[in-house]
């Protein structure tokens, strides 16, 4: 008769069976992909509300807020929208510059408060910032959120408070049927009328 101790390989395996099991319930508790996108929603509103108070730092300070008759954006394959009244065209793309006159921010110098523009985090053709101004104000927006945390039926929605005019309706989702989806957007600015 042999006196070894040790564990004996089915008690190992039930052992590796019940912490398989509480990494799996506890990774759908957790749900990491909710708060990467949780994540880029909070940093999509910190973005704009940095940008929306160096505009207001600037003409404070001053500088002319140009009128635009387009709106900017960060990336070039944004669907056509009404700017300003404008006519409906594709917003024009922007780089990173502050200096106003080729970033997606223009017709007022920032360089005195950001080093660069910020960009949406995903910075694709449905997940854009996009800018415009006129003589009554200016528009920053954020194309869409995607955490269910900020959207409708979440938490805080941020898109329905911040006072922006096309926030009132319970279809907010993340998806782009080819067009701009104006239901879903965080908006800043002095005159939240200007992006449809």
């Amino acid at each position: 008769m042999s006196n070894k101790k040790g564990f004996t390989l089915i008690e190992l395996l039930v052992v590796m069976g019940i912490l398989g099991i509480l990494m799996a319930v506890t990774i759908l508790v957790i749900n990491p992909t909710e708060y990467l996108k949780r994540s880029r929603d909070t940093q999509r509103i910190n973005d704009l509300n940095a940008v929306s108070s160096a505009i207001g730092l600037a003409v404070a300070n001053g500088d002319d807020l140009a009128p635009q008759t387009v709106c900017f954006a960060t990336v070039a394959s944004t669907p056509a929208i009404v700017c300003n009244s404008g006519a409906s065209t594709a917003p024009t793309l922007g780089d990173r510059t502050t200096a106003g006159t080729a970033g997606w921010i223009r017709g007022v110098d920032l360089s005195g408060s950001l080093g660069v523009l910020p960009y949406d985090p995903k910075n694709t053709a449905d997940m854009f910032y996009l800018f415009t101004s006129s003589a009554t104000g200016y528009e920053l927006d954020a194309s869409m959120l995607e955490s269910a945390y900020y959207t409708y039926g979440g938490t805080s929605v941020a898109s329905a408070t911040d006072g922006g005019n096309a926030n009132t309706g319970a279809g907010c989702t993340t998806t782009v049927t080819g067009s701009y989806v104006s239901t879903c957007k965080y908006e800043v600015g002095s005159n939240l009328n200007l992006i449809p």
